[in-house]
């Protein structure tokens, strides 16, 4: 008997034969016209919604709206609006910052704001601690922040504009003499010690100093009443001397050195 199967090529088994895909013309490198497709690629379909076309009539503009405020319905659900907060309402009075507490915890440094009532700022001046740094600096700026063109200038022009020291003035008025001669002498030491800087504040007086002078500083800000009554109050020093404010600023210049106080200015020592 005729075997009619067609003859496989050798080395391929029936079973193989029955599965194998069937051969497909080759395509070109773009995929031809029979390339095979790729099987695990998935096709969507995009199919336009259809819109019913108005046919003119109520029911169909009714039907309409009812469709539209549902959408927006669906939509206002989806989006959460701004919370609104209501502020609190204040029922008490405004907090005042700084006061009697702030006076008696204040620093030399960092000392409170200054206030109309002297009394209370001549009591914090007279007893914050000072460090020993303010008293540093501000020996320092006696030492080297004055300005010795200012006392040479002022030393000439007394010389000029008064009387000279003469064995006929000693003779014909010895007391004027003596004050006179006294005063020059005043002024000479005084030249002196700024042109060596050597200070104009004794060191024994130097705490007292920083104290009224600090006071002094911050009564300044005041206004015009307030400053009378700073001027005229008096202090007992630890030397047991009574003074006024000015009477120590005004001996020892203290305006010229104020940046010192509170180390507004930092003043270099002079060696």
């Amino acid at each position: 008997m005729v075997n009619l199967e067609p003859r496989l090529p050798k080395g391929v088994n029936p079973t193989m034969a029955k599965t194998a895909v069937p051969r497909q013309p080759r395509g070109n490198k773009d995929g031809g016209k029979f390339a095979p497709g790729l099987l695990s690629e998935s096709e969507v379909e995009l199919v336009e919604e259809s819109v019913p076309l108005s046919d003119g009539s109520k029911a169909f503009e009714e039907r309409s709206k009812r469709s539209s405020e549902k959408a927006a319905e669906t939509v206002a659900e989806h989006v959460s609006a701004p919370t609104v907060i209501d502020e609190p309402r204040m029922t008490n009075a405004p907090i005042k910052l700084g006061g009697a507490v702030e006076y008696e915890d204040g620093s030399w440094n960092f000392p409170p704001p200054p206030t109309d009532d002297i009394e209370k700022m001549a009591a914090y001046w007279s007893n914050v601690l000072i460090p020993d740094s303010a008293l540093q600096n501000l020996e320092n700026g006696d030492c080297t922040g004055r300005d010795l063109f200012t006392y040479d200038e002022e030393h000439r022009k007394w010389i000029n504009s008064g009387q000279p020291l003469s064995k006929r003035l000693q003779r014909k008025d010895p007391e004027q003499y003596a004050e006179i001669e006294a005063e020059l002498k005043t002024r000479v030491e005084t030249l002196r010690k700024v042109q060596f800087g050597l200070g104009l504040i004794p060191r024994s007086e130097l705490r007292d100093v920083a104290r009224l002078g600090a006071f002094w500083e911050q009564a300044s800000e005041l206004d015009d009443e307030s400053r009378a009554e700073a001027a005229a109050t008096e202090f007992v020093t630890s030397s047991g001397e009574v003074l006024k404010p000015l009477d120590v600023v005004q001996k020892y210049r203290l305006w010229e050195i104020s940046g010192a106080f509170f180390n507004r200015v930092r003043y270099s020592r002079p060696d």
